[in-house]
């Protein structure tokens, strides 16, 4: 499936897939969408939900600004870092077995 992209802005503005702003302390990253922010890009790659032996997971796609790649499977309250920053995954969703998202935050 490919990947589809959503629009860049100026400054802390960036825009989910319907166009409308979210604030830079917070990403929503639904299902094969590659969102792109000031510092690159993340997309979500996969999900599954929690089970009785393990917690749901995602796996999350980064690029940077200078071509960097990288993939990290990460669960609720899973961490990690991008653009310098350090971002924590604070709910996994799922509306149906292949419709899910995921809210990302930034760390102060």
């Amino acid at each position: 499936m490919p990947v589809r992209t959503t629009s860049s802005a100026v400054d802390t503005q960036l825009f989910s897939r319907e166009g409308r702003s979210v604030t830079a302390d917070e990403l929503t990253i639904p299902n094969g969408i590659l969102v792109r922010t000031e510092k690159g890009n993340i997309g979500g790659m996969g999900c599954a939900p929690a089970t009785a032996d393990r917690p749901a997971v995602v796996k999350l796609g980064f690029s940077g600004g200078s071509g960097e790649e990288r993939q990290e499977v990460l669960n609720e309250g899973g961490t990690f870092e991008f653009g310098g920053e350090t971002w924590t995954v604070a709910q996994i969703n799922f509306a149906s077995g292949t419709s899910w998202n995921v809210v990302l935050r930034r760390l102060p």
